[in-house]
């Protein structure tokens, strides 16, 4: 039969770009991942690799191309599952992130990216009225260190961040009725952008 989708679970899925070939499609259902590359004209039943994280619905997921291959990173619970995965989509590893407090605030929404420094990911989580921050090794063969994290006077809706060609990261988030946007240099973390609305969705380009 048709698999239906709890009504308390809402659709998670993310999509990244590769410099040749059809882009990574992760789609999250339940405590897993399925995690394929469909070209165009692909049924949907395509066969995919399937990334388990434990029991615990996740809320969030990213993907980035780094180090030929990809890192994937969900959100569930209190935990954010890093995998490793090479050409073929198969697991070489994976690392988890704590990100502590209260059990019952899973994180809403989080973002990967390719961190300022060669080799590296950035990892930003939005959990509550923080963003949380990481800096991990493109070939996940560590958790990575934690980077300052961004407070803020409401919690975060969703996020999304970039780093440009100059090193800049730069990070937009939803906190309900206002959206902001930072950037972190040399100069730290400077808030550039504030805007009184209530966006339903946000992207940087």
């Amino acid at each position: 039969g048709i698999q239906r989708r709890p009504g308390n679970e809402r659709p998670v899925l993310a999509l990244a770009g590769a410099p040749d070939g059809p882009p990574l499609l992760c789609r999250a259902w339940h405590d897993r991942i399925r995690v394929s590359r469909p070209e165009q004209g692909d049924p949907a039943a395509l066969p995919a690799t399937e990334l388990a994280h434990d029991g615990r619905t996740v809320t969030a997921v990213a993907a980035v191309r780094a180090a030929d291959g990809w890192t994937v990173a969900a959100a569930a619970g209190r935990i954010v599952r890093l995998w490793r995965l090479d050409d073929s989509l198969s697991v070489v590893t994976h690392r988890d992130i704590p990100l502590g407090g209260d059990a019952g605030q899973p994180a809403r929404a989080l973002s990967l990216v390719g961190g300022p420094a060669a080799g590296t990911l950035r990892l930003s989580v939005a959990d509550g009225r923080r963003l949380v921050r990481h800096e991990v090794p493109a070939d996940v063969s560590s958790a990575g260190t934690a980077v300052r994290a961004i407070p803020a006077d409401r919690g975060f809706c969703g996020i999304d961040t970039r780093v440009l060609r100059d090193g800049t990261h730069w990070m937009a988030g939803d906190l309900s009725d206002q959206l902001r946007v930072w950037t972190e240099g040399e100069q730290g973390v400077e808030q550039r952008v504030l805007l009184s609305a209530g966006p339903s969705c946000l992207a940087l380009g």
